[in-house]
């Protein structure tokens, strides 16, 4: 974690030892405090992205071109200019471990960042027996689980979109009090055959784009969600017990990276249940004076 002071509390107790309190705020938590009070003008994605990632003095960041993006007329903090721009855009974007931001575009998933497209360091697997890695390509570092979530759940599936679209409309033309105001318009989109498959599962987007480029956001959206898939959704390891389960000395694992996820049938050792390229979307660290357990959400 790299992050700020925001604050330090001493506090000194009779007949007890005086404490110091510090509390630390990342990058994420000081954009949401800095108000942009006369929104933005129309811009590209990565313009906008790298304006909201500016207000935070000394920032670095890395942005993907996207599309472009009209104007915002209200006023919104620097994190909601960004979540606004990945809405828009259908990105991903995060801060790694040493505070850089990394934002893709809609094509997330082919993504040339350098974070994005590292050949994945780590195999996490039920079983480190050799045989399961035997004639893979990629040379990881094999770390066995303690825990693992899979899943294939068509409460997952999209297949309807509504996006509420805002654009620049001239209010009272021509007349004395005319003035140029954001409007969101509502445009609907449907997979028929996923709808017939699984029942209709839609979700609802604002974004600020020109109307003409939302079929195609529609059909990206669609090619990734309109069929359930297996995936695993979370792994967990004891960060503390490399010694006795076969753990490398230490895990630099970071949001963003990509890693191989291998499970065997646990009924049946000779049947692979997954063997995936997944990414690692969120990191959660549990310490305990009796363990030390990471656990991380994966995309």
């Amino acid at each position: 974690f790299k992050g700020t002071t925001e604050r330090i509390a001493v506090t000194d107790t009779a007949g007890a030892e005086a404490q110091v309190q510090i509390f630390g705020v990342d990058v994420l938590a000081r954009m949401n405090g800095v108000l942009l009070r006369d929104g933005r003008p129309a811009e590209t994605y990565e313009s906008r992205v790298g304006f909201a990632a500016d207000q935070v003095e000394g920032l670095r960041y890395t942005i993907e071109d996207g599309e472009n993006q009209n104007a915002v007329r209200l006023p919104l903090t620097a994190l909601e200019l960004l979540h606004q721009a990945q809405d828009s855009e259908g990105s991903v974007a995060f801060v790694d471990r040493t505070g850089h931001l990394y934002a893709t575009n809609r094509s997330w998933a082919a993504s040339n960042l350098t974070k994005f497209s590292q050949t994945p360091q780590f195999a996490f697997t039920n079983n480190v027996s050799g045989e399961l890695l035997r004639g893979k390509s990629v040379e990881e570092e094999v770390i066995c689980l303690a825990g693992w979530r899979q899943t294939n759940d068509t409460a997952d599936v999209i297949n309807g979109i509504t996006f509420t679209n805002y654009e620049d409309v001239i209010e009272n033309e021509g007349k004395e009090d005319e003035e140029v105001v954001s409007k969101g318009s509502n445009y609907a989109f449907y997979e028929g055959n996923s709808s017939q498959l699984y029942g209709s599962s839609s979700v609802r987007l604002t974004t600020y784009l020109d109307p003409e480029t939302l079929p195609n956001y529609a059909e990206t959206i669609f090619d990734d969600f309109a069929q359930p898939k297996t995936k695993v959704e979370a792994i967990e390891f004891p960060a503390d017990k490399f010694g006795t389960l076969g753990f490398p000395e230490s895990v630099l694992m970071d949001v963003g990276a990509q890693v191989r996820v291998l499970l065997k049938d646990p009924a049946n050792n000779q049947n692979i249940m997954t063997d995936a390229i997944q990414r690692v979307a969120k990191i959660r660290h549990q310490i305990t004076p009796t363990e030390w357990l990471v656990q991380a959400e994966l995309l």
